[in-house]
């Protein structure tokens, strides 16, 4: 399921081409819900959506949340539950609001290379956690406690930020960190 544009149409797809395109009007919290299936969510950040809700389905490890910006000066913040496959990414103090359930991979897209404006905040869970940063498919990833990946790229700043509990950061370099 795709949300590209700013005027917040919706296109579904599968393997052999476009499948349904939405067009919508007026609507200010949006639900995804795809059911069961290997399935892949891509939102622009640029979208008429308050709050955009992406629904997940079984089997595990297998749902992707991309969201992605073009014009950059954006903050992305992730906050995981404590429930893995749950959460919410806030971009801009909730100019848009991202839920999600029963995704097990968020690739999150700045708006660009060098010059590039956007910021990325990912916030612990609020328990005591292990988290590992590595290289990623596209760019560099963050998981916490074996649960959905954070995979990012192009962000001009990166702050992982442990609120509670005695957390373990482990770097791709093979040196650890208390925080």
């Amino acid at each position: 399921m795709t949300v590209t544009d700013p005027f917040g149409n919706i296109e579904l797809r599968r393997e052999i081409g476009d499948h349904v395109t939405l067009t919508t009007v007026d609507i200010q919290q949006l639900v995804l819900d795809s059911l069961d299936g290997d399935d892949h969510f891509f939102i622009r950040i640029n979208n008429p959506y308050d709050q955009i809700d992406v629904l997940g389905g079984s089997p595990g490890g297998s749902d992707v949340l991309q969201v992605s910006d073009e014009y950059g000066g954006d903050l992305f913040e992730v906050n995981p539950s404590v429930d893995p496959g749950r959460g919410n990414i806030d971009i801009d103090s909730d100019t848009l609001d991202i839920n999600y359930v029963g995704i097990e991979h968020i690739e999150l897209n700045a708006s660009g290379g060098e010059g590039g404006t956007d910021s990325l905040i990912v916030n612990d869970d609020g328990a005591d956690n292990v988290w590992e940063v590595r290289a990623g498919r596209f760019g560099d990833l963050i998981e916490i406690d074996d649960r959905e990946t954070i995979d990012y790229s192009d962000f001009v700043d990166v702050e992982l930020v442990n609120d509670f509990g005695n957390d373990i950061l482990f770097s791709a370099i093979g040196v650890h960190f208390n925080f």
